[in-house]
């Protein structure tokens, strides 16, 4: 997979000159360039192989955010490189305990837009996240449970433990749009994206959640 859009001169300048100065950038400074760049809707993927060629030396000295803006890059391109997907869900293994929340939450739904379900990374994720459940908001929940959908390996760690975690926490969170109305664009969002990884799932959504859906949607 992978694949190049088409850039603007002053974006294809930058482009360039990153893959032409690629060696001058560190470990925290190179997954904030091609994160950056993929949330402008670049993604290079001559600068992301390019990229990817130098993580064995970079992946000492990344923290938990340039591990998941690393791997945000590559999912936001598609690009299916399994070698530095191995490296860096080690990488994040090792450091597990170091990761915060947000960076955990990158990472487990960069890999599994990527399909890339390999212990000990993901369940390891998995469990992190579980971790916290009852202190994620509804978008991450969200974002979790839909990428655990993707991730049977990750979504079966400690017999299915993680994932019922999360689901239990679906329960209690408070939900979007529940002190607000009429309902905005960025909460009917992330209802979809709940009541989605749900039905992936094939998780019956609380009465509490079903409520709230009958009350705010037309």
């Amino acid at each position: 997979g992978g694949f190049t859009v088409e850039l603007s001169p002053a974006t294809g300048g930058v482009v360039d000159t990153a893959a032409a100065k690629l060696a001058d950038f560190g470990p925290v400074e190179l997954p904030s360039l091609l994160s950056s760049l993929a949330s402008l809707g670049v993604s290079d993927e001559r600068l992301l192989r390019a990229s990817a060629d130098r993580l064995p030396d970079l992946l000492p000295d990344m923290n938990g955010r340039a591990l998941a803006e690393f791997s945000a890059a590559l999912a936001a391109a598609e690009l299916w490189l399994p070698v530095a997907l191995e490296q860096i869900s080690d990488e994040a293994a090792e450091k597990l305990s170091f990761l915060r929340v947000a960076d955990s939450l990158v990472l487990l739904a960069a890999l599994a837009q990527l399909r890339w379900d390999r212990p000990p990374a993901t369940p390891m994720l998995a469990s992190r996240l579980a971790e916290f459940a009852p202190k994620l908001t509804a978008v991450q929940l969200g974002v979790a449970l839909r990428a655990l959908s993707r991730l049977p390996l990750a979504a079966a760690c400690e017999r299915g433990a993680a994932q019922r975690s999360l689901l239990q926490a679906v329960a209690t969170v408070r939900l979007p749009g529940e002190r607000s109305a009429p309902l905005g664009a960025a909460d009917a969002a992330a209802l979809a994206e709940l009541c989605g990884a749900l039905r992936h799932l094939r998780a019956e959504p609380p009465p509490r959640l079903v409520a709230h859906l009958a009350a705010v949607l037309p």
